[in-house]
């Protein structure tokens, strides 16, 4: 499974647990503000004279308690609104990243052939065993020029930022 989906697949957990407590607490206020309805309507005696002592506390603490779920049911849609914008612009940059994967992938072996080859020539040059240097050097900067102009080399020209590409372009490597 990718990323995206991993985070995706979190994020449905996440708000899952959270539209459990956003109901729980809902029920709650809820049967809160029936309880003192009922209380207030009732022929309770003392009841009404409780309510009138202590109603301002209550509607304080219902006001609170409903400010809260609203707060975290809004944390709750602010967290989704998050994931849905990153996977957005990693769907935007997925061609992108593919080129580059590409590229990677095809173009590893060759850099790490030449890089090994020119560790080696350069040996063996300082040895005094080679006995034609340039022709050696000829070789790894055919295979260069080969590299840089493959297709996977081109095609990551619009990835690669301004600096890059004119650096490509004064070695000669593109168009």
């Amino acid at each position: 499974m990718n990323a995206t989906w991993g985070i995706i697949l979190k994020h449905r957990a996440v708000s899952h647990a959270a539209d459990k407590w956003l109901a729980a607490a809902s029920n709650v206020v809820a049967a809160l503000f029936g309880l003192f309805v009922g209380l207030a309507l009732a022929d309770f005696p003392g009841v009404e004279t409780w309510l009138e002592k202590w109603q301002t506390l209550i509607a304080g603490i219902l006001a609170v308690v409903a400010a809260a779920v609203t707060i975290r049911q809004m944390q709750v849609s602010d967290g989704g609104q998050q994931t849905r914008h990153e996977h957005l612009i990693r769907m935007s940059m997925r061609s992108e990243t593919l080129t580059v994967l590409r590229a990677h992938t095809l173009l590893t072996p060759t850099f790490l052939w030449i890089e090994g080859g020119l560790r080696n020539t350069l040996d063996l040059y300082e040895r005094r065993q080679l006995s034609r240097p340039v022709e050696e050097f000829e070789t790894f900067i055919d295979a260069i020029e080969n590299a840089m102009a493959s297709e996977e080399m081109q095609a990551l020209r619009p990835v690669l930022g301004p600096p890059t590409t004119a650096l490509l372009h004064l070695i000669g490597t593109t168009q």
